[in-house]
């Protein structure tokens, strides 16, 4: 699916909300808008089969919509001012009820996940607002996070072209024909410089925090945490410690797990939570960026456009549940153009 959507020619006659401009060899794309179109439309392919996406090709905008507003929810903002986020949530929830809907030979390839728990809420009798409901927390957790990583992440090969040239030539071996090899992308030997890109990038926009509810009395740091208080634990103050990153640590370093590959096993380092809790999706995500980078470098020439633009910056003023989103008015302008043949098959 991520080989088809990177393919030139649906690529070029595609006309998205987001398209600035076509030409006969290339397209002028925002690359957040393009990166998050295109990632989250092959991660629900994967759970759902193609009738949500195709059945409601308006899902996408609206569920971006969503998050641009979904700090709300975070902060329990009251209804009445929640206006755009209610409004995008429930297009979204629409779809998925929509999608449940729809007869079994119609959705006969969504993934055995969305399968086993459709049958299990049917058991209990559950209608179809609260199936949807249930099922919008899923997408939601899908779609959520990828997106703003694989921004993030191609962001930082833009501006350093020496580490974009070095990375494609890198997983050009893992494009083969029609298909990716995943084992050659994720083995530390043949890619380290591609798994350094995404350790560092989550490392430096993980921005969610760690919640425990305290079930009794604790001395920590000299000081008495009582029962039936919270604590936090942000992410970010761990992942920019200079006593486990250096003096560094506020800094972008391509190469930081390449020259200590055992920082990915620091406790320091968190991105997907931890204690009793990681996120599940976490190494599908993973695989997802990875394969669509790896794609993108190789079947397409992205160049920013125009090249005078500044690395962009992020939404630090609203809580994340995850990866920090991109700041409003700091997308990237890119221009996509196919790379021969000849360059992306080996």
């Amino acid at each position: 699916m991520i080989m088809y959507k990177l393919t030139w020619e649906p690529i070029c006659n595609s006309q998205r909300w987001y398209t600035d401009s076509h030409g006969s060899d290339s397209v002028s794309v925002p690359l957040y808008q393009w990166a998050s179109d295109i990632s989250i439309d092959v991660v629900c392919h994967a759970f759902f089969g193609p009738s949500l996406q195709g059945n409601r090709p308006d899902v996408t905008r609206a569920f971006m919509q969503f998050e641009d507003y979904s700090w709300q929810a975070l902060y329990q903002y009251p209804n009445f001012l929640c206006g755009s986020m209610n409004k995008s949530r429930e297009k979204v929830r629409g779809a998925i009820e929509e999608y449940f809907a729809l007869p079994d030979e119609q959705r006969f390839d969504r993934s055995w996940l969305v399968a086993q728990l459709e049958g299990e809420m049917k058991q209990l009798d559950m209608s179809p607002q609260d199936i949807s409901a249930l099922f919008f927390q899923l997408y939601w957790g899908i779609n959520a996070n990828l997106r703003k990583a694989l921004f993030w992440a191609l962001s930082h090969l833009l501006f350093d072209t020496e580490l974009m040239e070095s990375v494609r030539h890198e997983t050009r071996p893992a494009i083969k024909g029609n298909g990716i090899d995943m084992s050659y992308l994720l083995d530390p030997q043949t890619c380290p410089r591609l798994l350094s890109l995404w350790d560092e990038t989550i490392r430096m926009t993980a921005y969610a925090a760690s919640v425990r509810f305290l079930t009794r009395d604790i001395e920590l740091g000299g000081k008495t945490l009582r029962k039936g208080g919270w604590i936090m634990i942000p992410q970010r103050q761990l992942h920019y410690n200079t006593d486990v990153f250096g003096e560094s640590a506020s800094t972008f370093v391509a190469d930081r797990f390449v020259a200590n590959p055992e920082l990915r096993k620091h406790p320091s380092l968190r991105p997907f939570g931890g204690g009793a809790t990681l996120c599940p999706g976490r190494d599908y995500s993973k695989h997802i960026a990875l394969a669509f980078i790896a794609a993108d470098l190789n079947m397409l020439e992205i160049t920013l456009d125009p090249p005078t633009q500044h690395f962009p910056m992020g939404e630090e003023g609203n809580p994340s549940p995850g990866i920090i989103g991109v700041k409003g008015g700091h997308d990237l302008t890119v221009r996509l153009r196919p790379r021969a043949r000849t360059e992306n098959i080996m």
